[in-house]
């Protein structure tokens, strides 16, 4: 008695073995392609000594909007355009970033000295494409508090050439806008009534 064979049925038995080793070409040459390892940035956190320290300054809770609440490197490429590192992130977030380097510019405060506060909003912290290079931006509004009570405020924005445009050159400048806002937090806070 002859075999009934469906027709095509041949023809997809012949074809699955060549899409089988088709799948496993492609799946093996995917694990040789690597894409591009992230690389994780921090600031500089070592003192610039351009803040005396024991200024009594304590920085508390700092606000981000969404486009600086990723942990990605923000590169402002003209007035309206964005763009992101795709292998470069810092290691933590934007205000802990901040937050460390201005700990580190103003140390601890002297025994018995009051404590003021600094709170607020990072309206900026990013590289700027400009001709021919880069700069850091950094914008920060803060409130000076004693107690519960806001005693000051101002808005603080350095621009710092870079290097470069990449990440570590970024943050290097990054680093230095901060340590010249630091030193003008310092002044500021030490211009507050005692009381």
């Amino acid at each position: 008695m002859g075999k009934t064979v469906l027709a095509g049925m041949g023809l997809r038995k012949a074809a699955m073995p060549a899409a089988l080793a088709l799948g496993v070409l492609v799946w093996a040459a995917a694990g040789c392609v690597r894409s591009a390892e992230t690389r994780f940035y921090q600031l500089d956190l070592t003192p610039s000594g351009a803040v005396a320290g024991g200024a009594g300054l304590e920085v508390g809770r700092l606000e981000v909007a969404d486009d600086l609440a990723r942990r990605d490197i923000l590169v402002q490429k003209d007035a309206t355009e964005i763009e992101y590192y795709a292998d470069a992130q810092w290691a933590v977030s934007v205000p802990e970033l901040v937050r460390r380097k201005l700990d580190a510019e103003f140390g601890r405060a002297a025994a018995g000295e009051p404590i003021v506060v600094l709170d607020g909003e990072i309206r900026a912290f990013q590289q700027v494409d400009v001709p021919g290079g880069a700069e850091a931006r950094v914008t920060l509004h803060l409130r000076f508090r004693k107690g519960s009570q806001v005693v000051f405020q101002n808005l603080y924005s350095r621009q710092t050439p870079a290097e470069s445009p990449s990440p570590k050159a970024v943050a290097q400048a990054l680093s230095r806008a901060l340590e010249a806002i630091a030193a003008d937090i310092e002044a500021d806070a030490a211009g507050l009534p005692a009381n």
